[in-house]
């Protein structure tokens, strides 16, 4: 509860408006199993260099499981949907 001190009546009184609790959405309480259900989001460009001393833009891919919260990572070597449709499908 949130209590207010104001100075003009110089007492101690409670807001009008209220905190509601929204409920959860139901693919995070009904038991399911891990990563059925996900998100999915892409991240990068970033630059490594290989053991042939080449240097390479690669790209991130990460799976979030909407239940457990455990993740997923893959690492894309280009942003083709031949390459990412593999994860996907």
């Amino acid at each position: 509860m949130l209590v207010v001190y104001t100075l003009e009546r110089g007492t101690f009184q409670t807001p009008a408006y209220a905190f509601v609790m929204l409920s959860f959405p139901l693919i995070r309480t009904s038991p399911v199993i891990p990563f059925m259900n996900i998100g999915v989001d892409c991240f990068g460009p970033f630059k490594i260099r290989l053991l042939e001393g080449e240097i390479k833009r690669v790209y991130g891919l990460i799976f979030a499981c909407l239940v457990t919260r455990a993740v997923h990572l893959e690492l894309l070597y280009d942003m083709s949907a031949e390459v990412s449709g593999k994860f996907i499908s």
